[in-house]
């Protein structure tokens, strides 16, 4: 029995001896095992950054500028070291003008520095070792020719006395202004001194034969024009309404530009859309030209903008683009009119404060004779006057009783008919454009005597006939045109 208790002990005591080493073993196995790293005995060498090296290349300046305007100094910086921010100074009359400018590396730039200019005299510029003078000078005279008047009557052959009214735009000083009338030798020169801004009539005396052209030189651009007994040609700023009378020899005109406008794009009756070339401009007038002669007058005349020795006509567009278009080309009746639009594309490096508008007399071979009348262009928009009252005026009258096709005649885009058919018969009547001979843009019939007023509302302005069929009566027609 002891032996088997003693066996028993020795038994317990060498399984506890076993789980107490599995628990040692366990627990050492559970330690955080500790690392090491092995730290070098010398640091890698440090660099600093590149400092900016800003290098100035080149200074810009005018040589000389007018009292009132500002110098305008550049200054060329290139940075030739590492990116950063310099001071870029420079002196003025020995002041000190500062701007800060950041650069990157090898990064290149123009720093712009300002200077107003109040009296005559030089200016010093400074910039590092770079030195410069500016000269400031007075405004110099700008003489401009506003009108030429001349006595309300002229004897042929006769001398007369004509006066330049010239203003100048700038400041004091002199100039040569000349005046030439008529062909050859007649030509007179003035050296005048004027203040800023002050106006004076210049006077010169010549003996002149009628018709005779003139040109006053000592402007830009030169002025030129034409003088007759009763028409003075020159330049003058257009007003929209201002109606001028003009005579060249047997012919009797008045002209009247009832509207001006101006614009880069334009959409025509047909839906086509022009868009004036490079940044160009439309000039637009409506203009009105009227006989004044006691016989009827072709009217032959063309209207150009001129810039220098440059002429720009209507060109094509004027056939495409719009129905009431300025023509001309046909008889008209004494007091009768030709109106309509012109349209001018005008390059964009046209200077419009220098450009006129000119109309020309034609002769029958349809090349340019004589200047008829001229206006500055104006600005836009342009100064105006009150229109005239509107009114139905006679154009034509044609009176017949038998199938006639009448001439042609012009009218504006708002036109009538009045008729009147006496007699117990019959009659018609057809208005076509001129040339047209199917599409008719007024009808009238009578079936025994009438009378009455048919208003015309297609076609627009232009020249236009009557085809009258008619029998055992008599008729009359007369044509209005409301202007």
């Amino acid at each position: 029995m002891k032996r088997r208790y003693l066996a028993t002990f020795v038994i317990i005591a060498m399984l506890m001896t076993v789980l107490s080493g599995c628990v040692n073993e366990s627990e050492e196995t559970k330690e955080t095992p500790i690392l090491t790293t092995s730290v070098p005995t010398t640091l890698p060498p440090t660099t600093s950054p590149e400092e900016p090296d800003f290098v100035i290349t080149r200074v810009d300046r005018p040589s000389e500028v007018i009292i009132g305007e500002q110098i305008k100094i550049e200054v060329y910086v290139s940075n030739n070291g590492g990116e950063g921010e310099e001071n870029i100074s420079i002196m003025i009359n020995g002041e000190k003008y500062e701007k800060s400018l950041w650069l990157e590396k090898l990064e290149s730039e123009i720093v712009e520095f300002l200077y107003e200019t109040e009296k005559e005299g030089t200016v010093h510029v400074e910039v590092g070792s770079i030195q410069m003078d500016v000269k400031v000078i007075p405004e110099p005279p700008d003489f401009i020719v506003k009108s030429l008047k001349v006595p309300s009557e002229i004897t042929n052959g006769k001398r007369a006395n004509f006066q330049v009214e010239v203003k100048n735009e700038g400041g004091d000083g002199e100039d040569e202004i000349s005046l030439r009338v008529g062909v050859g030798g007649n030509e007179e020169t003035q050296l005048i001194t004027m203040s800023a801004k002050e106006t004076i009539l210049v006077t010169f005396s010549f003996i002149v034969n009628l018709p005779a052209k003139y040109i006053i030189d000592g402007t830009v651009p030169i002025v030129s024009g034409m003088i007759s007994e009763k028409c003075i040609v020159v330049p003058e700023t257009l007003i929209v309404n201002r109606t001028k009378d003009c005579t060249v020899g047997e012919h009797k005109f008045s002209f009247t530009i009832t509207e001006y406008e101006e614009c880069n794009q334009y959409r025509t009756t047909y839906g086509t859309d022009y868009i004036a070339v490079d940044g160009g401009t439309f000039i637009w007038i409506y203009i009105i030209a009227k006989n004044l002669s006691t016989e009827e007058d072709d009217l032959f005349s063309n209207v150009y903008l001129q810039y220098g020795n440059d002429m720009y006509d209507a060109g094509t567009l004027k056939y495409v683009s719009i129905d009431d278009v300025y023509d001309n080309g046909e008889d008209v009746r004494p007091g009768g009119t030709v109106r309509g639009w012109l349209v001018f594309e005008v390059p964009k490096n046209i200077d419009l404060a220098e450009t006129t508008i000119n109309m020309y007399k034609e002769g029958l071979d349809h090349k340019i004779k004589d200047l008829i009348y001229l206006w500055r262009v104006p600005p836009v928009p342009a100064e105006r006057l009150p229109p005239p009252p509107k009114e139905w005026h006679v154009v034509k009258t044609f009176s017949g009783s038998n199938d006639r096709t009448t001439e042609t005649f012009y009218v504006g885009i708002d036109w009538r008919i009045r008729y009147k058919f006496s007699g117990n018969g019959v009659m018609y009547m057809f208005a076509y454009p001129k040339g047209e001979t199917a599409i008719y843009v007024g009808y009238v019939s009578c079936d025994g005597r009438c009378s009455d007023t048919t208003y015309i509302y297609e076609g627009g302005s232009g020249f236009y006939y009557l085809y009258i069929i008619s029998c055992y009566g008599s008729w009359t027609f007369y044509i209005e045109d409301y202007y």
